[in-house]
C-alpha cells in the first residue's frame, strides 16, 4: 500500500491516535484528499509528517532528551540552521 492511506492506516503506521490525526488534518498539518465517498485519503508525505510528529512528542516527553536528540528530528535544512546557531553560541561563550 503506497501513497494512499486511510485514517486507520495512518494511525496504525504512525502510532498516533485517530483523533490526533484528524486534529492535525483540521489544523492543516496534514493535507489528505477525499475519495469518492468523502473519506480522508492520506499520502506518503502525510505518513512521514505524522511519524515525525509522534517521534518528536516522544522525545519531548523524555526527561533526559538532549538537544542533539531534538535536532535529529528536524528536516535537514532546519538542522543546518540549528547547528550553525549552536556553533556561533559556543564561540561567544568561549570568548
Amino acid at each position: 500500500m503506497s501513497g494512499r492511506y486511510s485514517l486507520q492506516d495512518i494511525a496504525e503506521l504512525s502510532g498516533a491516535p485517530k483523533r490526533t490525526i484528524y486534529t492535525w488534518d483540521q489544523r492543516g498539518i496534514l493535507s489528505p484528499t477525499r475519495d469518492g465517498r468523502g473519506r480522508l485519503v492520506f499520502s506518503d508525505r502525510d505518513l512521514s509528517i505524522a511519524r515525525q510528529r509522534v517521534q518528536a512528542l516522544k522525545v519531548r516527553l523524555t526527561p533526559r532528551a538532549s538537544i542533539d536528540d531534538i535536532v535529529r528530528l528536524l528536516p535537514t535544512a532546519d538542522r543546518a540552521i540549528v547547528e550553525c546557531s549552536a556553533e556561533r553560541l559556543a564561540q561567544q561563550v568561549l570568548r
